[in-house]
Parts: C-alpha cells; structure tokens; sequence
C-alpha cells in the first residue's frame, strides 16, 4: 500500500513539474515577463498588412510589450490595442509603424519613442505611420515596375519616330541637289565675308583720317585760345573797371534820387515847392513884356 502511495507521488510530482515546465516554454516562446507591469494602449492604423493578435511589440528593436486585439474600425482605419512595458517613455514625436523586421519573420509593432521633451498623451489613442517593411517594399517595387514598363513602352515608340526621323535626314543629306545648294551657300557667305572685310578696312580708314582731323581742329582751338589768352584777359579787365564805374553811376543817382526825395534839398525844394515855380513863372512873364516894349518903342539910354 505504501509503495501504491509513493508511487502515486511520483506521478504527481512528475505531472505538477511537467505542467511547469510546459507552461515556462510557453510564456518563453511568446516573450512573456511575469510581474511586468504594463499599460494598455491603442493605436490606429490604416493597414496593418498581416498584423495578427499576440504579435510583439518593440521599441527600438528590443521587445516589451504584445498585441492584444485588432479589429476594423470605423472610416477604414484599423484599431491595434496593445500591452506595452510602463518602463517604456513615450515622446510627443513618437513613431508607431507595422514592421518586418526580417524576411522570415512574423509582423510587429515598432515603436520610436521619440527624443522630445514634451510627453505624449497615452490616453489617448495612438496615430500609427504608414507602413514601411519588406511588403511594403516588395508592393512599391510592383508599382514602380509597372511605370517602368510604361516608360519603356513610351521610349519604343519615341525610338520608332526617331528612326522615322534618321531616315528622312539621311535621304535629305543624300540628295545631290540639296548638296549642290548647301555648297553655293557657302561660297557665297565666304564672297560676303571677303566684302565684308573690305568694307571694314575701308570704313577702317576713313574713321583714323576723320580722327586725325579732329585732333587737328582741337590742337588748332587749343592754339587759338592760348594766342588770344592776353587780349582776353586785358577784355576781363576792361569790363571789370567798366562795371566799377556802372556801380559808381548807380550810387550817385541813388543819391540824387534820394536827394530829390528829400523836402529840404535844393533838388527836393525845385522839385516839390510851388512858390519857386510861381516867381519864375512871373519872372518869365516879366521878361516877355520886357523884350516886347523894347521891340516896340525902343531902348533909351540916360548916360547924364
């Protein structure tokens, strides 16, 4: 009986151990940490391109936290909620994105926590980038590879024109006309040229005797001045003294004016008291009625 019990012991030890040994494979395979303490955040996507539940979540590379739930949100987006280690500081200039990191591998969360001073809001849900991974890239390749072939469709057609094009050149440049005509052309642009030349030389010419005239006529005036420099100054010296005396005039009729002006003047008096013009007026009279008695009856001469 005794040996039924320990036998059962063992059983039992060996299943409670196995069950722990399972259950550390489990949470080892699926990078779970117990006793972490995380936060529960959400973010929304507008593709997650493969994302499944219980995918992990890195930051920068090193895993700490896993996605929780993902479900279809409204307006086309996709709404991720994830677990993600308290220890992990998110900055407003975060970047949340679905990534690949290699080939092989499973989708993730990546996240950049940022290097801003300013926090980021956790209460709030997250705004995830556009999706960068190998997927993605496998999928733009397809689009540019479509372009490409556009393109190349585009530079046939351009290279048929273009041989369209050569070959009408080469029947132009063939032709034994348009050679004749390209050859009178060019002997008579050289004829010009030569007539040109001509003409310039000749114009060349005309231009020096017509300098050498023009330095003649400057030396000429330039002689003339400095012959008559002596009169011109004695001209200047003459006007000088005759605006001397044009000033002396000017104050001396100033003076006469300014004389006549006055009342108490001998010119003031003449020009300005009545009486003098009367006794001279009298005067005159006088003398008229003089020169007619004598006219009239004679002078006679008292000598005794």
């Amino acid at each position: 009986m005794d040996k039924d019990k320990r036998t059962l012991l063992k059983v039992g030890i060996t299943i409670v151990i196995s069950i722990i040994i399972l259950l550390w494979g489990v949470a080892f395979l699926k990078d779970l940490k117990f006793g972490v303490e995380t936060n529960d955040l959400t973010v929304y996507f507008m593709d997650v391109n493969g994302l499944k539940e219980g995918d992990p979540v890195s930051v920068n590379g090193v895993t700490k936290g896993k996605i929780t739930k993902i479900e279809l949100a409204p307006g086309d987006s996709v709404r991720v909620d994830f677990a993600l280690s308290k220890e992990v500081t998110l900055r407003k200039d975060y970047n949340v994105s679905v990534a690949m990191i290699e080939l092989m591998s499973g989708k993730q969360i990546y996240i950049k926590p940022g290097t801003s001073k300013e926090l980021a809001d956790i209460s709030k849900p997250l705004v995830g980038a556009k999706t960068n991974d190998i997927v993605g890239l496998i999928g733009t390749m397809n689009e540019v590879g479509e372009d490409v072939k556009i393109i190349a469709k585009k530079l046939d057609t351009a290279m048929t024109k273009m041989t369209v094009t050569i070959e009408n050149v080469n029947s132009l440049v063939g032709d034994d006309g348009l050679k004749s005509n390209i050859k009178g052309a060019a002997s008579n642009f050289n004829l010009a040229s030569r007539n040109l030349n001509l003409m310039l030389t000749d114009t060349r010419i005309n231009v020096n005797s017509l300098t050498q005239k023009l330095n003649n006529i400057a030396l000429n005036v330039d002689n003339t001045v400095s012959d008559t420099k002596p009169e011109i100054k004695e001209t200047f010296k003459d006007i000088r003294t005759l605006t001397t005396r044009l000033d002396s005039l000017t104050i001396n009729l100033n003076n006469f004016v300014t004389g006549a002006n006055d009342s108490n003047s001998t010119v003031g008096k003449l020009l300005t008291e009545d009486e003098m013009y009367n006794n001279i007026n009298t005067a005159l009279l006088n003398i008229n009625k003089l020169v007619k008695k004598i006219e009239k009856d004679g002078i006679r001469l008292r000598l005794f």
